[in-house]
């Protein structure tokens, strides 16, 4: 309750507020929390180290890792801001769009369309330009706790006409449903929310990463779409769609899975060397006992997210 009332009262100080302002406030916030929670501090630098390999100094660990907060804490400010967000004029003047043709011949095509992001920038705000470009989307979400912090936050997720559903097994049976009638479902493949994925390499080191896209395209045949919003100076995004992800189709269930992960893996592998700054996962990626773990080579569950 108490997390929830606070969380209720920053939004009623401060989401009334303009973005350079705001975001003003959000990087002072990110500061302190760099010298005040090291235990925090520490894991985005052992992420980030993960990610820049041994050629990187530990004052450019730091650098991004002083990055990666401020991003943060810059997402929770579009966050708060984003119900009175005028989506038009965003896109007009702090969005620019590269190779947005690859998702809109997707759409066209009737397929249905998995669009694959990371914890990157801002991955929502691609979202919510899609719908003023007339692209539906449903996202899938992280559930949080407790649940009133989860309604609320989905609320303001939703408050510009996007759907968002905290992960589940009616999500996955909704997301299906999106897909077979030809929309777009929208999925963050850098972290195993729920712990039913499987172990594979990941920027050098083995890491427990979802498959859930790799089973959902298999299983829909739908095309798969990487998409990331990189964060600028300025308040300004750019949004960067790659080609559609050929999914690989031999029978073999199990080994198709790990393959075709790995190829979407390769994607957030690429974005996030291009600048590391941009990734706002605050929870330990690579772990000893992922190292140690003998089941990369395990049967993946069915459709799990």
């Amino acid at each position: 309750m108490l997390k929830y009332l606070a969380l209720l009262f920053t939004y009623r100080l401060l989401g009334w507020l303009p973005t350079p302002v705001a975001y003003f406030i959000a990087d002072r916030a990110a500061t302190a929390t760099y010298y005040l929670r090291g235990k925090l501090r520490n894991t985005v630098q052992q992420n980030l180290r993960q990610v820049m390999g041994s050629e990187a100094t530990p004052k450019e660990v730091r650098s991004a890792a002083k990055k990666a907060l401020r991003n943060v804490t810059r997402y929770y400010a579009d966050l708060l801001l984003l119900p009175r967000m005028n989506i038009p004029r965003f896109i007009e003047e702090r969005l620019t769009l590269h190779n947005l043709e690859y998702l809109t011949d997707a759409i066209t095509s009737g397929k249905g369309v998995i669009i694959i992001s990371a914890h990157y920038g801002n991955p929502e705000l691609i979202l919510q330009a899609a719908r003023t470009l007339g692209i539906n989307s449903l996202g899938i979400t992280e559930p949080l706790q407790p649940k009133q912090i989860s309604d609320f936050v989905h609320r303001l997720r939703a408050s510009q006409g996007q759907t968002f559903l905290p992960v589940s097994f009616s999500t996955i049976k909704e997301a299906i449903r999106w897909l077979g009638e030809g929309r777009a479902v929208s999925i963050l493949c850098d972290r195993d929310i729920q712990r039913t994925g499987i172990v594979i390499p990941f920027c050098g080191a083995e890491a427990r990463l979802p498959v859930g896209v790799a089973q959902l395209a298999m299983r829909t045949g739908a095309t798969v779409i990487p998409m990331f919003s990189r964060r600028m100076k300025g308040n300004h995004f750019e949004v960067y769609t790659e080609p559609p992800v050929e999914m690989t189709m031999t029978g073999n269930e199990a080994s198709d899975v790990r393959v075709n992960t790995l190829k979407i893996i390769s994607y957030i592998e690429k974005y996030l060397r291009f600048d590391p700054g941009q990734w706002i996962v605050m929870e330990p990626i690579w772990r000893e006992d992922e190292a140690n773990s003998r089941q990369a080579d395990a049967p993946a569950r069915r459709v799990q997210v």
